[in-house]
């Protein structure tokens, strides 16, 4: 519910502070302005929400993943290696990174089996340490 006495300050005070007659439009377009200020609450934005603990304290960022930082650096190199020939959207760039991303994602884990490969994976059986008493 509005409250209408705020209303109708509102309203005289924005006529009154006018030097000159104002037209219908604007009129019109003040009014409708107050009643939406007046109407609507006052919401927090979801990032400021989050920024900020029950305490009030500003909560730190966390560190980009290595993805992150994947990402922001093959679109800094696409951006270099653009002509209007290859020029790609933004989809068209993502669906590129992602599978440049899966690529060294593979690569890696190639890497790190042949050196699993050398050491058991997951842990010894129960009876395995005791077999040497």
């Amino acid at each position: 519910m509005i409250d209408t006495a705020e209303f109708i300050r509102r309203i005289t005070e924005f006529i009154t502070a006018q030097p000159d007659d104002i037209s219908k439009k604007e009129l019109k377009k003040a009014i409708g302005d107050i009643y939406d200020e007046l109407t609507k609450p006052v919401k927090k934005t979801k990032k400021s929400e989050k920024s900020s603990d029950s305490d009030g304290e500003e909560k730190k960022k966390r560190a980009p993943t290595k993805y992150n930082a994947f990402i922001k650096e093959q679109m800094a190199i696409l951006k270099q290696t653009e002509t209007p020939e290859t020029k790609m959207n933004a989809k068209e760039k993502m669906l590129h990174i992602s599978k440049l991303w899966q690529e060294t994602k593979e690569a890696k884990s190639d890497e790190q089996s042949e050196v699993d490969v050398e050491k058991p994976k997951g842990k010894t059986p129960r009876g395995a340490a005791k077999k040497g008493k």
